[in-house]
């Protein structure tokens, strides 16, 4: 069983999260709490089963700290008052924060190629608060904290893209750390349309493409992480 987990432990991830996303779509906020705890001990434990090795001791620790704060700032935003899923969104930047230390951890001094991170980033930037004022978004008195957390997702890619310097995390970058950067992005926007309509009626699917782009973001830095820190 431990062998079968340490394998294929992401499988048991992406059931629990289409769960998620069933109970989400259903309103069924009362069971949100265990099946992101569920969610979360899933991606920990396979993190741990394929963690041997007692190297990169602070990257580790980085990546398990991020995944804490994330759930807990999941199970904030479940709230339906205003300052508990403030609070929430708070702690998702904290943990992206985390999660671009990280990745800043992976990349050598010497190696460090930071032209085409600041290009992407500043692009993302730019594109994100354009988008925010010409759809006039009003976060109730919370614009600014809206515009930073934008920055954070904007440096996240930032950051993923340095990667593609670094020969032998090249590929991870391609394949997980770059994606996940920017299924976070998209997972903003969204919250931004959501935002603007209201969660008009018909646009529920949204919440679940949220939670799809966010929960699949999450397991790429997770296996990102297990290939090279093992």
């Amino acid at each position: 069983m431990i062998k079968f987990y340490k394998k294929h432990g992401m499988l048991v991830y992406w059931l629990i999260l289409l769960v998620d996303c069933y109970d989400s779509y259903n309103n069924s906020s009362e069971n949100g709490y265990y099946i992101k705890g569920l969610l979360f001990l899933s991606a920990i434990l396979y993190l741990v089963l394929n963690f041997t090795k007692r190297r990169h001791t602070t990257s580790k620790w980085l990546v398990f700290a991020g995944l804490t704060i994330n759930v807990i700032g999941s199970f904030l935003i479940l709230q339906d008052t205003l300052y508990p899923v403030f609070l929430g969104y708070c702690l998702y930047g904290i943990a992206i924060i985390l999660f671009i230390t990280f990745l800043l951890r992976l990349i050598r001094h010497e190696e460090l190629s930071s032209k085409e991170a600041i290009i992407v980033g500043v692009v993302f930037a730019i594109a994100g608060v354009v988008l925010i004022v010409k759809t006039k978004v009003d976060f109730g008195g919370f614009n600014y904290f809206a515009y930073a957390y934008g920055i954070i997702l904007c440096t996240m890619v930032a950051a993923s893209v340095q990667l593609l310097g670094v020969k032998n995390k090249r590929n991870t970058a391609i394949t997980s750390f770059i994606p996940a950067g920017l299924l976070m992005c998209g997972s903003g926007i969204i919250q931004i349309i959501l935002r603007v309509t209201g969660e008009a009626k018909g646009l529920e699917y949204l919440r679940i493409i949220v939670l799809l782009c966010s929960g699949y973001a999450i397991a790429l830095i997770v296996n990102g992480a297990k290939k090279i820190l093992k």
